[in-house]
């Protein structure tokens, strides 16, 4: 049986009297990230105490921010009495200011968090985190087997010994540049770049790498 109505609430009212109640976090204020992407981007968004959302085209990097966050919200301290992450780069104001902790809960939906057992029997991949992170790791492993069919396809053609071989062969890239050449079209609103040289889909974003992962599925 639980406590009385008003018993319950002197006992609040006489923890918080003697300083034995924490003071708790109503609301993240402001969210600042000055390393994002390498230290290139500064990201300053400033919170309401009611619902705030975050919303941009694909790949902009909305999966990103939302990530240093929920990694910044687990490594807060107590530090000379208040609230602060030990995430370098990224900086969370409070309300109140001296508050010295905070209750969050994380809610995922497709891109949840993956088990031990699961990672294990999907593959050993330190990247793949999330159920997300799997289906685009399939999806590489599609993309590398199209490029080893396309060039045994190309030798195939060559090793007719004739023109025409040579000029269907020849053709056979054409086939991937126009593929990689749709994908910057997707992205151009981004400015990613499908890194040509590489043999997995990776972008390239002022000269940081970014790998498939995260928000180029969403």
């Amino acid at each position: 049986m639980g406590f009385p109505s008003f018993l319950l609430s002197k006992y609040l009212t006489l923890r918080k009297f003697y300083g034995l109640m924490k003071k708790e976090v109503e609301y993240i204020a402001q969210i600042s990230i000055d390393s994002l992407w390498a230290g290139r981007k500064h990201i300053e968004w400033n919170l309401q105490k009611g619902v705030n959302v975050l919303s941009g085209i694909n790949g902009i990097g909305k999966s990103t921010i939302l990530n240093r966050v929920v990694a910044a919200l687990h490594s807060l301290r107590v530090v000379d009495g208040s609230l602060q992450t030990m995430m370098p780069g990224l900086q969370l104001q409070f309300v109140p200011a001296d508050a010295e902790e905070l209750h969050f809960d994380i809610i995922r939906s497709f891109d949840r968090p993956m088990s031990q057992v699961e990672l294990i029997e999907k593959a050993g991949d330190k990247e793949i985190r999330s159920e997300l992170d799997w289906e685009l790791y399939q999806l590489q492993r599609k993309y590398l087997d199209y490029q080893v069919n396309m060039g045994n396809r190309m030798i195939e053609l060559l090793q007719r010994g004739d023109e025409d071989g040579r000029r269907l062969a020849a053709e056979v890239p054409a086939l991937k540049t126009r593929f990689l050449d749709i994908i910057d079209q997707l992205f151009a609103e981004t400015g990613k770049k499908v890194m040509r040289k590489c043999n997995e889909l990776r972008f390239e974003q002022q000269m940081d790498f970014l790998g498939l992962y995260h928000g180029e599925g969403s």
